[in-house]
């Protein structure tokens, strides 16, 4: 059988909390060794979200997800030896990947000149906030303050009330998906030229490219929108509706006249097919207060799945709106095998969902557990890297590598 598509591809991940991790971790699922570098001296931030017994940073839900299938090592980079051996992992790297403000990279001597220098095709992706130009390149931020730069939170909330989060890890996980293509394309770009690369992938500029059709109508048309709850500007009905359980609910949107066709029989209603009130699509989107509570009536009657599986029968795209418990007996994501077992050290086994990137007809390999701090200092910078377990001890003795947290806090 053949191997994943990026096998034989090595990473050096000097990324932390969730949207640099993201990227790296959907090029591990399809294959490449990624080495993830952090330091006892300051650990990658996404561990601060455990509470254990001991050695916290070990417990993190969000850690433990976002660096499944990674090495971990150890290296002080603001020790001169560390920063020597980061620079002897470039030299047989493929990427090296941050997501720091800019101007830290080259503080450790590992700007991009500095890259090249060591390994001509390197290819860098830099992930910093703010990007690599501009008044705020050194500033820090995290996915809310971005979400609110670009527009989300005036987006999101109800009709009249406060701004809202967009929650799940705010903006993370895209920014993530968004940073991984860039890997793919600076890798792409690399073999067809020979040559190495320099990407500069602004998280800002990438959260701006959600609101981008929102930007266009205000040049276009001058319209300011804002919070409409689970309205859609043009489709009606569209949004979340109650059922039979306290807290349950389905998820429906109707955009044309045959999807509304559709709504009618599955509801039983096919009287509404010949209400003026809902003739056209601007004539329901205009009585959509109505046409909401007429939909509301007939979910309430059934059970989120029930309801779900007699409208997309009649061709309605709906879907029940799950919680974090039920979305683990959803029938659709059990028949895609979405969610797997993984043992890890401290925690036991957890469930997780897997990548929704597969190759077709090939097995998947079950995920490898995200790594404990430094767990794989012997095998990267010992057998990969060729140091003598004299230089290893020292470094240890330095504080240099270790397994052992010196930080309360990232």
């Amino acid at each position: 059988m053949e191997g994943r598509p990026l096998e034989g591809v090595r990473i050096l991940d000097f990324t932390h909390w969730l949207a640099g991790p993201a990227a790296t971790a959907h090029a591990a699922e399809l294959g490449a060794q990624v080495i993830k570098v952090e330091s006892i001296q300051h650990y990658d931030g996404a561990r601060a979200r455990g509470i254990g017994p001991d050695h916290h940073y070990e417990y993190s839900p969000t850690y433990n997800h976002f660096n499944r299938n990674k090495l971990g090592i150890t290296l002080n980079l603001q020790d001169p030896q560390g920063a020597t051996i980061a620079r002897q992992l470039v030299k047989i790297s493929d990427v090296v990947i941050d997501n720091f403000p800019a101007g830290l990279m080259e503080r450790f001597g590992l700007g991009y000149e500095a890259l090249r220098a060591l390994n001509p095709t390197i290819v860098l992706i830099s992930m910093a906030a703010f990007g690599q130009v501009g008044p705020w390149r050194t500033y820090h931020s995290f996915a809310s303050p971005m979400a609110q730069f670009a527009g989300l939170y005036e987006l999101t909330g109800e009709p009249g009330g406060d701004t809202c989060n967009i929650s799940i890890g705010g903006l993370d996980p895209v920014t993530g998906i968004l940073g991984g293509f860039a890997l793919m394309t600076a890798l792409q770009y690399r073999q067809r030229t020979g040559k190495g690369i320099h990407i500069d992938y602004a998280q800002m500029e990438a959260a701006t490219t959600l609101t981008g059709d929102v930007v266009a109508d205000y040049s276009v048309n001058g319209r300011n929108q804002t919070r409409r709850g689970n309205a859609h500007p043009f489709a009606a009905p569209h949004g979340a509706y109650p059922c039979r359980e306290s807290d349950t609910w389905v998820a429906i949107a109707v955009f044309s006249d045959d999807e509304f066709q559709g709504l009618c029989r599955a509801m039983g209603r096919e009287e509404l097919l010949h209400d003026r009130r809902f003739s056209t699509g601007p004539d329901r989107w205009s009585n959509r207060t109505e046409l909401d509570a007429l939909v509301a009536q007939w979910t309430a009657q059934h059970e989120p799945g029930e309801a779900t599986v007699v409208l997309q029968a009649h061709g309605v795209a709906a879907g029940t709106v799950h919680s974090t418990r039920s979305i683990l007996e959803d029938p659709q994501l059990r028949a895609r095998g979405v969610f797997e077992e993984v043992e890890r050290a401290y925690v036991g086994r957890i469930v997780y969902p897997v990548s929704p990137m597969r190759v077709l007809h090939r097995e998947r390999q079950p995920s490898k557990p995200a790594p404990t701090l430094g767990e794989h200092n012997e095998l990267v910078l010992g057998e990969v890297l060729g140091l003598p377990q004299r230089v290893m001890e020292e470094l240890a003795r330095d504080q240099v590598i270790g397994k052992e947290s010196l930080a309360t806090e990232p």
